[in-house]
């Protein structure tokens, strides 16, 4: 059992760090070596730093918030920490703006929101946060003035979209929020980065192999060389973006992906989560348009000879004519895969498509539709 006071030993201060599993975690563990001597160079306090890395699943509250103020007295008392620190991949809002952290000074608590740190590089933001909050928190100054441990701005902002909004609620002292249409783009893009969505190609195992079914055809018809080698690169891109989109809108109306807000307060958030969902269908199918393309070019190569095709197109071939109609080839193969993703089942497709968080959230969407549902019903059958 370690120390609960953080002045009965001033040498040293313990942080733990507890993260959400996935991205959250993994990320932490990578910062965990080097963070301490970057708290030691750059927090005004006299102490050693060490961290204590957890990886638990942060649990939520009936809102769907995570209560740090109940979170840290559980975690202080048990472990005895100075300090603790929770990174989640949850996205949250605060004031209809982007949260990227929150302080609790009492509690020596705080919480960094991983969507709202944007879509590439993580890293160097995220320790920058957890700088900021532990300077914060070292300091007891709710706005965070004092000290070397401001944010830096990324080399491709000019002004940085952070702002600190003080407040004094039940669950924090200080929120750091994005502010501006940079900071809404920073957690939508985050939003997605966390939904990973390459990870969409295994999850349509049925669509792909559809789509590759069809396409193959295609490579070996030659009608499909004709016509492919009538087309321009122009036709052949709206095609292929034809193709891509037709997917996406099949598979959000199949498995019913779209949201829709019950109340007009929740018209905000469901915007953003429906735009963070539409994103990631796109992206995801778009890397399955990539694997079926290449998976067919390289097939082409090997069967077509270059004597037979160009003795049907009748002029001579070369390697762009063979993409030609690999590239027509896998566009009608991804209509055809859009409608092989039928087969797929909807807790598949949610596996496939978002993160674990999101898929909470969306399990908390329909149980409150069902329980919404359940209370109408009882008063029309007494109508």
């Amino acid at each position: 059992m370690g120390r609960t006071d953080y002045e009965a030993k001033p040498d040293e201060a313990v942080v733990g760090v507890v993260c959400d599993p996935g991205s959250p975690a993994e990320l932490m563990e990578s910062l965990a070596d080097r963070l301490p001597d970057v708290l030691t160079d750059r927090v005004d306090a006299p102490v050693r730093w060490r961290l204590d890395v957890r990886r638990e699943e942060l649990e939520l509250d009936d809102s769907g918030t995570i209560p740090i103020a109940a979170e840290s007295r559980k975690w202080l008392q048990a472990e005895g920490w100075d300090f603790v620190l929770f990174l989640t991949d949850l996205p949250r809002m605060k004031r209809k703006r982007p949260m990227l952290a929150k302080v609790n000074l009492k509690q020596r608590a705080g919480l960094v929101s991983l969507p709202a740190i944007g879509w590439f590089r993580l890293q160097r933001p995220v320790r920058d946060t957890i700088v900021h909050l532990l300077g914060i928190l070292t300091s007891g100054m709710p706005d965070g003035s004092t000290g070397r441990h401001r944010i830096r701005r990324r080399p491709t902002e000019v002004v940085s979209p952070v702002r600190q909004l003080p407040l004094d609620d039940q669950d924090a002292d200080l929120y750091l929020v994005l502010s501006g249409a940079r900071g809404w783009l920073r957690l939508l893009f985050g939003m997605v980065r966390d939904n990973r969505p390459w990870r969409l190609v295994p999850g349509l195992s049925k669509a792909l192999a559809a789509a590759l079914a069809a396409a193959a055809f295609g490579i070996f018809f030659s009608t499909i060389w004709t016509l492919a080698d009538a087309l321009s690169a122009t036709r052949l891109s709206l095609i292929s973006a034809a193709a891509v989109t037709a997917m996406v809108v099949w598979l959000i109306t199949q498995h019913r992906l779209w949201h829709r807000p019950r109340r007009s307060i929740d018209r905000g958030d469901t915007v953003l989560f429906n735009t963070a969902s539409v994103l990631t269908l796109f992206l995801g199918v778009t890397c399955m348009y990539v694997v079926l393309f290449a998976a067919l070019l390289f097939a082409a190569l090997i069967i077509i000879s270059g004597d037979y095709f160009q003795s049907q197109l009748g002029h001579p071939v070369g390697f762009t004519d063979y993409l030609s109609i690999v590239w027509l080839s896998s566009s009608l193969g991804t209509f055809a895969g859009a409608i092989g993703s039928t087969l797929e089942t909807q807790d598949d497709l949610h596996r496939a498509a978002y993160s674990r968080r999101e898929r909470q959230r969306r399990e908390r969407w329909a149980e409150e539709e069902r329980t919404e549902n359940d209370d109408q019903n009882p008063r029309s059958e007494a109508a």
